[in-house]
């Protein structure tokens, strides 16, 4: 499109009808495949996900997302890409240690609220991935953390997925593997949402 402004604003710019008349018939612009743009990114969960139908995103029976919903799974869908990417990224480049059973990757969703982005993670790279690891989500509000927590029962996912009531600043993180000497509280310079991987090479 950009390209595009610039050619019709240029005084000294070919035409190009030709190429635009095949454009109808072959969906071609100047031989770049404008169908491209219409493809369809592949899902990362399926609306069959148990995830997504616990939290009510997808129908009850898993075929597809909720009408009502569609902008909840597209924000859940993004964020997964972001984390997708992140990880892969750090994992070739040596940043996070190849997580096992006994030393599994640990994810803080500081702010998580209702943590469809918290499962949601948990579901990609964990149910989906194989990737050895566990959450802590936190936030202020008490109906948060017991709303969170029965979603994990409900899922199985309870000694995974653990969520705390509390500041960013003043809460305690305590991940299922955590020795006790290993709890600690989040660094934070202001109360936030945010999400962290720890996970070390140096570990």
């Amino acid at each position: 499109a950009a390209a595009a402004a610039a050619a019709a604003a240029s005084p000294s710019a070919p035409s190009n009808t030709g190429n635009m008349h095949n454009a109808g018939t072959s969906g071609t612009i100047g031989g770049s495949n404008v169908m491209s743009h219409d493809r369809v990114k592949p899902r990362l969960l399926a609306p069959s996900d148990p995830f997504l139908i616990h939290v009510g995103v997808s129908t009850a029976d898993g075929t597809s997302i909720k009408a009502s919903r569609q902008d909840k799974y597209k924000q859940v869908e993004e964020f997964l890409r972001l984390v997708d990417v992140a990880v892969s990224d750090a994992t070739t480049g040596q940043h996070l240690r190849v997580p096992t059973e006994d030393a599994p990757l640990r994810l803080v969703d500081l702010g998580c609220g209702n943590a469809y982005l918290t499962f949601g993670a948990f579901a990609l790279l964990n149910q989906n991935r194989g990737v050895p690891l566990e959450v802590v989500g936190v936030d202020v509000k008490r109906q948060a953390r017991e709303r969170n927590t029965r979603v994990a029962d409900k899922l199985g996912w309870e000694e995974d997925c653990v969520f705390v009531e509390g500041t960013i600043a003043g809460a305690t993180l305590q991940f299922p593997t955590m020795r006790p000497w290993e709890h600690a509280r989040p660094e934070a310079p202001a109360e936030g949402a945010g999400a962290a991987v720890d996970g070390g090479a140096g570990e």
